[in-house]
Formats: C-alpha cells, structure tokens, sequence
C-alpha cells in the first residue's frame, strides 16, 4: 500500500504538469486558427456548413450489449498483462488477495453482526413480542445480499489491483446519478420496512399483553388494530413512493393535485362508501361499540367479530354471520359495555309466604357471590326489587345481579339451576300452566 501511495503521489506532482504543459502550446494554436476562420465570412460559412453535415447524436451507434463487451474486456486484460512485469503481476495477485480477504472479512463481520441484532431482538421478547420472529423472516434474504455485496466488492478489487478501472463508469455524470438514485431509493424502502415493522410489533404486543385481561381496551384495541394496520401502510407506501418519485426528478406537485380532484370526485360518486367511513370513525372515536361486544342491530343479536371502515360483521347464537353497513345502522342497543345485569323474574303460588322467598333468593345470591368460579364475575350482591306483579296463577318477585359486561348469561343459568333445586328442597311451589280434559258423559239410549 505503500507503495501504491507513493507512484500516485509522484503522479500527481509530476506527471499532470507536464501534460498540462505539454498541451498548453497546441492549445494556443488552435484558438488562433479558430479565431482566423471566425473572422473570414467564406471561411465561416464553410465551418457552419461542415457542422451541419456532422452526424447527430441521436444517430449514434447504439451501446452494444455486455455479452459483445466482454471478448474486448478479456482482449484488454490479455494486453494488460503482457505489458506488465512480473513484479507487476505478483504486486496486482498479492492486491486482489487482499481484496478478497477484506470481501470475505467485512461480510463475516455484517454477518455476525445480523445474527447478534437477532439475538438481541429475541431477549426484548417481553415488551415486543413478535419482533425477533419478524425479523427472522428477513434474515436470508439479508445474508444473500451480504454475500452478494461481498463478491461484487472482491471482484472490483481485483481488477482495481489489475489497473483495470472499474469504477470508470460511476466518474461520469450518468452513473453517479443513477447511483445515487439507486441508493436513495433502497433507504426509503428499507427505512418503511423497518417502521411498517416496528408499528406491526407494537400491536402484535399491546394485543398480546391485553389477551389473557380481556376487558374493555382489548376489544377496543382488537378493533382498532387492523384499521391503524392499513392507515399506516397506506401512509408509508403513499410517502415512499411520493419520496422516491421527487428523487427521480418528477414534479410530485401535479400529482398532489390530481390526487385532491380524484378524491374530490370519488366523494361525490360516493357517497354511501363515504356515509359508512365517517359513521365507522364515528364509532370507533365514541368507543360506542368493539370486537367481542354482545350487540342488537335491528332484527340482528350477536357478537361482533370484526369491524372494518365500512361495515360490522355479526355472528348470531345459530352461528349465521350477518354483515351490516354502518350507513344502515340507525340505532343499536350494546348489551357488554363497562357492566351487566342478569335479571330475574321468579314466579310463585299464591298460598307461598313472599317474605321467605325474597329471603331465600337473597341466601343464594349471597352464596353465588362468594363461589369461587362465578364469585368474580359477579360485581354486586344480588338485589331483591320486590313483588312486581300479579298473574293469573303466580306471583311475579323481580330481581338482579350485577356482572362483568357479556357474564350475565352465565350467572343467570347458575341461579336459575340453583333456586330450582332450593324451592324443590323447601317446597315452594313454581305455578305452571295445566291442562284438565274433561270427558262428557255419554247420551242415554
């Protein structure tokens, strides 16, 4: 390398001065000659008319395709190494040796390197969960491009070490601009990968760590992730490519413009798909309804199992799925939000003292709370509103149970399967409907 430095730092100090005088006399004489035709008209107007003449640009040969470029590449190289001396040969060896080693030591080194980023993602698992795993799936494909950045790096080298310029084409303007736009262009992908990912992450674990809790925020947030999900990648591709577009030199003002006027036109064409997107954001800004919730729209009761920025997908107790457009839904009642009551109406005989029954359903409201399984869906003791009605053939006691939201249905089948084999136990009589058939008698002959 020493060695290397010093032919070049000779070079600079001796070898472009001497060119630079030994054109600076030809270069004079030309000027004079061209200033002598400029000043004669006949000689002018015979230089303008051998101007005219010249073949254009546009009638160029056209570049010939690498696979006739390199018979000439391997011509050259043979040349190359004749006119070199064999200390010259050992010299370019020992370089492109050391170029293939240095190849060989930064890929390893990158290598490395993604493996211990991997490894360092895995024990951040706990507070984003599905990061490592996420970037696992990228790995391979980093590796090939590692290794095949390493090769193109040794193979320069080396003919680099041949005097074999290599770069020659990247000096020229043409190459340095696509070289840039070509780098320009893989940071703004890698750069919107890297943030589609964290943001995909993000979720994924904010999802994880509210799964076992359930509640309110996990179905808001189970809600609200597939509709964050596409806004972000819409944003990203929509800035990547406006990004990458202002880089190749096209004038994205135009296309800003344009795409105000087709939105403008696609919300006059639209206007049912745009009624159902501002109902959906009103929806989920309010946090009126969520994923999970138990709901009744219209003619339709079930749980909601997906909400997107149109419409809400229904699955009733028969399994049937019904998809509702938020532009149809004028009212709905929301049957899990923050709490429930599971409600009871008893019915009794007449002849049954009420006071002693309204003190069992208290006993065994009092019991249900302090049950282990269902004493923590149960949020209040259970509360006796009294005689509410007369019937016909009972009379109607009234009472209710607060729950967790969506738990009213299990607490009410527990009760009733507990205050039915209480009142058989004591005897307390549940008036049913009878039927008395009564035969005629016969006509007497």
């Amino acid at each position: 390398m020493r060695l290397i430095s010093s032919i070049i730092a000779l070079w600079l100090a001796f070898a472009l001065p001497m060119q630079a005088s030994a054109q600076d006399a030809p270069a004079s004489d030309e000027v004079k000659t061209l200033l002598k035709v400029l000043e004669d008209d006949a000689a002018r107007a015979k230089l303008i008319a051998r101007i005219k003449e010249t073949p254009s640009a546009s009638t160029a040969q056209p570049v010939s395709p690498l696979t006739e470029k390199l018979p000439g590449f391997f011509k050259r190289l043979g040349i190359k190494l004749k006119k070199m001396s064999p200390e010259d040969i050992a010299q370019s060896i020992g370089l492109s040796l050391a170029a293939m080693l240095l190849a060989w030591a930064a890929a390893s080194l990158l290598l490395s390197g993604l493996e211990r980023g991997v490894a360092k993602l895995k024990r951040h698992e706990e507070r984003m969960p599905g990061l490592a795993m996420r970037a696992g799936r990228y790995r391979p494909f980093l590796k090939g491009v590692i290794r095949l950045l390493a090769v193109l790096a040794a193979v320069v080298g080396v003919l680099q070490a041949f005097d074999l310029d290599a770069l020659a084409w990247f000096e020229g303007t043409k190459g340095r601009w696509l070289a840039w736009r070509a780098v320009t262009v893989l940071l703004v992908a890698m750069v919107a990968l890297i943030l589609w990912e964290l943001a995909a992450a993000a979720l994924e674990g904010a999802l994880r760590r509210l799964d076992g809790q359930g509640g309110r925020r996990h179905g808001r947030l189970k809600t609200l992730a597939p509709l964050l999900r596409t806004l972000v990648a819409i944003v990203l591709i929509a800035m990547s490519v406006l990004i990458v577009l202002s880089e190749l030199g096209v004038n994205i003002a135009p296309l800003l413009a344009g795409a105000g006027m087709v939105g403008l036109a696609f919300g006059l064409g639209a206007q049912k798909l745009v009624q159902d997107l501002l109902g959906s954001i009103s929806m989920l800004l309010e946090d009126t309804l969520a994923v999970g919730d138990v709901v009744r729209i219209g003619e339709h009761a079930g749980v909601i199992e997906k909400m997107t920025l149109v419409d809400i997908q229904l699955r009733d107790q028969a399994g049937y799925l019904h998809v509702i457009p938020f532009s149809k839904i004028e009212s709905f009642v929301n049957m899990t939000v923050d709490f429930s009551y599971a409600m009871f109406e008893v019915g009794v005989s007449y002849r049954v003292n009420v006071d002693e029954v309204m003190k069992v359903l208290a006993d065994l409201g009092g019991q249900m709370a302090e049950d282990e399984q269902f004493g923590q869906l149960i949020q209040e003791p259970l509360e006796v509103l009294g005689l509410d009605k007369f019937t016909d053939s009972a009379v109607i006691l009234k009472a209710r149970m607060k729950t967790e939201p969506g738990k009213q249905w299990v607490v009410m089948r527990e009760f009733n399967r507990r205050m039915k084999a209480k009142f058989d136990e004591l005897g307390i009589e549940i008036p049913f409907p009878q039927i008395m058939v009564w035969m005629g008698e016969g006509k007497k002959a």
